[in-house]
């Protein structure tokens, strides 16, 4: 499906696109061998806020219409968050762990009965794949190619399928998720400190 995704894009991205994608998201890297406690409460922190502006249809929307997965913004954010990590932690599986910690303590801060889930209990495989795309794209301006895979994810759209018009559509409103997505990968490094 990714593939086809890609094939979606327009061949020049729009002005906005890079705009979000690159001049806000390419930027100096300082890498850290760790993520602090404090660094995954406030991250924690910030999916709850996210969390609670998905209860009101806030985020990732199209044409003032909710994703019909409203669910699966949680998977996006967390993926964004794992991306800004992984561009941040040296030692490779840093940021898979903390994320998990991160989403545990969101899961506590929202009030899901989660009283036997544990960190090992969670499964990344989602957002491991949005990680994967991130490095296939990374020279493409990958924050468009992800948010265009976020509204197909969230609103259930089957890009076989859509007409060269819904195509038009369907792009733009990928264009648009990407300043959600700009916004999420920017709060997370800054918490992490870059």
């Amino acid at each position: 499906m990714f593939n086809i995704i890609k094939k979606l894009l327009p061949a020049k991205a729009p002005r906005s696109i890079a705009s979000a994608s690159s001049a806000r998201l390419v930027d100096n890297i300082v890498r850290v061998q760790f993520i602090t406690e404090a660094q995954i409460d406030q991250l924690s922190d910030y999916l709850h806020l996210r969390y609670q502006r998905i209860q009101k249809g806030e985020l990732y929307t199209i044409a003032g219409h909710p994703p019909t997965n409203a669910p699966g913004i949680m998977e996006i954010d967390s993926a964004i968050i794992l991306i800004a990590m992984e561009a941040c932690a040296t030692p490779e599986g840093i940021a898979e762990e903390a994320l998990k910690k991160i989403m545990l303590c969101t899961f506590r801060k929202i009030g899901a009965n989660i009283s036997n889930l544990k960190v090992d209990d969670i499964k990344l495989t989602f957002q491991k794949t949005l990680l994967e795309e991130k490095k296939k794209t990374e020279n493409a301006g990958w924050a468009s190619v992800l948010s265009v895979i976020a509204i197909s994810y969230l609103f259930g759209i089957d890009t076989r399928a859509l007409s060269a018009e819904n195509r038009v559509i369907f792009v733009d409103a990928g264009v648009k998720s990407a300043e959600d997505i700009a916004d999420v990968y920017m709060a997370a490094k800054k918490i992490i400190g870059n």
